[in-house]
């Protein structure tokens, strides 16, 4: 591209053999960096794509024989999510990649849209969903975007944050690609498809997109990302995490690959991550926000049953249903499991292999029993309320609520305690313990948490 203000950018070569029908598609810019992208490339299954030289290239839904990708150049679209098959070996050099940053829905749009409070001056808006819930906005004032799509083969783009348009404004969600490699796939530079931040007053984190990557050979010292987008600090919710799946036949590749929740007044909901080697039965599912204590859940709806499920590094994670199988379950410290809030039904988490509960992590349900006045043993009482019944009657001046379900083999939520709103003294009842039955049916459970 030309020299002025800014370069412009590269255009196309193509090279052909005649006798062997191999050609050679090329992006070059010299050198010279800019933010121009070329011209959407053709699909040319019988040739490679070599993109070099701070070369920047537009790709739709297309095939190539190979790719390479240089340092300091890219692939990038002018849609929110493309495919890209490469019928051979793909090397992605450090310093280059792919990236769908902020290429996905915008501010309050989205399957998982974040949300704003309107309300002079700040206009709190929340995080958008993806893998992760997005978070709350500051005081709670705008719910987090929900969660959507599937962890074992992600075809969704992320969710904008929310914000009112005029003083607030969410960030974007991150965008898709599927990467399909039949033979080799050397990554040493980065895939991304993070959410963007909010900004102005109080812009929530737009939540992070989708990478769903298939290889023949996976190997590398590079980056894969499809992180949530911070809030408005101490204002606007972080976004939630997207999801990214890798299947392969060997796997040597030893760079990092992240779908962490957004910071801002509440950190967003760990993102997912699937893995899976096509030899082996079992795959993993880890959970994983970088360390930051998540504000928000994640949820899941996929099979389990064939799978290990880690959750750690502040990841706290929903049981996708009432009855859920998996193979391993693993919770490291500073991790959560839980329930649905108001989920009074038996949650039944049964584990093929073992089940192991570090010291700092736990398998959660407090108050996600019947609220206040509610359940089998509920607290009564005049202005004086008592406490919900369960294994023991509850407390209080007047009769407390009564007891109720099986000592051997207990399958109900705690009851609510009572409440008096009408007048004073105004008091509010809590909500019952929910109920949770673990099975462990072929090897060990060890509980340190």
């Amino acid at each position: 591209g030309g020299n002025g203000a800014n370069y412009g950018g590269a255009g196309g070569i193509y090279l052909r053999t005649n006798t062997t029908g191999r050609g050679q598609f090329i992006v070059d810019n010299a050198g010279h960096a800019t933010t121009a992208t070329n011209a959407l490339l053709p699909s040319l299954s019988s040739a490679d794509l070599i993109v070099r030289n701070a070369g920047i290239a537009g790709v739709p839904n297309t095939t190539y024989s190979s790719l390479f990708v240089g340092s300091n150049s890219w692939l990038r679209s002018s849609f929110g999510a493309f495919g890209l098959t490469i019928n051979n070996n793909a090397t992605i050099q450090s310093g280059g990649g792919i990236v769908v940053d902020a290429l996905g829905s915008a501010a309050n749009f989205g399957n998982g849209g974040g949300r704003y409070y309107g309300v002079y001056p700040l206009y709190p808006g929340s995080g958008g969903g993806h893998g992760g819930y997005g978070a709350n906005s500051v005081s709670n004032s705008a719910t987090g975007g929900t969660t959507y799509d599937n962890s074992t083969s992600p075809s969704l783009v992320g969710s904008g944050g929310g914000g009112n348009g005029n003083n607030s404004f969410g960030g974007n969600g991150g965008g898709y690609v599927h990467l399909t490699v039949t033979g080799s796939l050397q990554l040493d530079g980065i895939i991304s498809a993070n959410g963007t931040a909010g900004f102005g007053t109080g812009g929530g984190g737009g939540s992070g997109g989708g990478i769903w990557i298939t290889a023949g050979t996976f190997t590398g010292l590079g980056n894969i990302s499809a992180k949530g987008g911070a809030g408005v600090p101490s204002v606007g919710g972080g976004g939630g995490g997207g999801r990214i799946a890798i299947t392969y036949n060997t796997n040597s590749f030893s760079g990092n690959i992240s779908a962490f929740g957004g910071s801002g007044a509440y950190w967003g909901g760990a993102g997912t991550l699937y893995f899976k080697t096509n030899s082996q039965q079992y795959a993993q599912l880890i959970f994983d926000n970088g360390g930051n204590l998540a504000s928000a859940n994640t949820t899941f709806t996929s099979d389990t049953s064939s799978v290990d499920v880690t959750i750690r590094n502040g990841a706290i994670v929903q049981t996708p249903s009432s009855f859920w199988t998996m193979h391993n379950l693993l919770i490291r410290s500073n991790a959560m499991l839980t329930a649905p809030v108001l989920s009074t039904s038996l949650r039944t988490i049964s584990s093929l292999g073992t089940v192991t509960i570090e010291t700092g992590g736990a398998l959660n349900v407090d108050g996600c029993g019947f609220t206040s006045d509610t359940g089998p043993g509920f607290g009564s009482g005049g202005s004086f309320k008592s406490g919900g019944g369960h294994g023991g009657f509850g407390g209080g001046i007047v009769s407390g609520g009564n007891a109720y379900d099986s000592i051997s083999a207990p399958t109900l939520a705690g009851s609510g305690g009572a409440s008096y709103p009408s007048g004073p003294p105004y008091s509010y009842g809590g909500a019952g313990g929910g109920a949770v039955q673990l099975t462990v049916n072929n090897h060990t459970l060890t509980v340190n948490g």
